[in-house]
């Protein structure tokens, strides 16, 4: 079994693996002979939720939750909004320390807000987070 998933901190003993086939989730002991992850990945403004790839081999792990059929689209869409409030919280974080960046800092005797360009990308954000926000209030 290969899995892709979300490893609880980099010290957890213990891993969440949804198989995305059968929608099972799985708890595995990560110090358990067999079980091999390579190095995280670390994504810009995720980093509460590092990815790695777990390979598991000759090892049983722990069914904890099977999800039938019915239950898929009421599992998918609530990931949905997990997603897109994760999502609108991120660029609501990057927004507010790009603005006070800009702000802040001098170039050519002035804010970097002084500038057309930067303005237009700021509102570039702006725009976006809103969208995020509408999609997240839509769900």
């Amino acid at each position: 079994m290969n899995f892709r998933n979300y490893v609880n901190n980099s010290a957890a003993s213990y891993a969440l693996l949804q198989d995305h086939i059968t929608s099972t989730i799985y708890v595995v002991n990560l110090e358990n002979i067999g079980v091999t992850h390579r190095k995280k990945v670390y994504r810009l403004g995720w980093r509460t939720a590092n990815l790695a790839n777990i390979n598991i081999d000759r090892v049983e792990p722990i069914q904890l939750i099977h999800i039938d059929e019915s239950k898929q689209e009421i599992w998918r869409a609530s990931h949905d909004v997990l997603d897109s409030v994760i999502a609108y919280g991120t660029v609501q974080c990057a927004f507010e320390r790009v603005t006070s960046y800009t702000q802040q800092r001098f170039q050519f005797g002035g804010p970097l807000t002084q500038f057309q360009v930067v303005r237009h990308k700021l509102v570039d954000i702006a725009i976006e987070r809103e969208n995020l926000n509408t999609l997240s209030i839509a769900y």
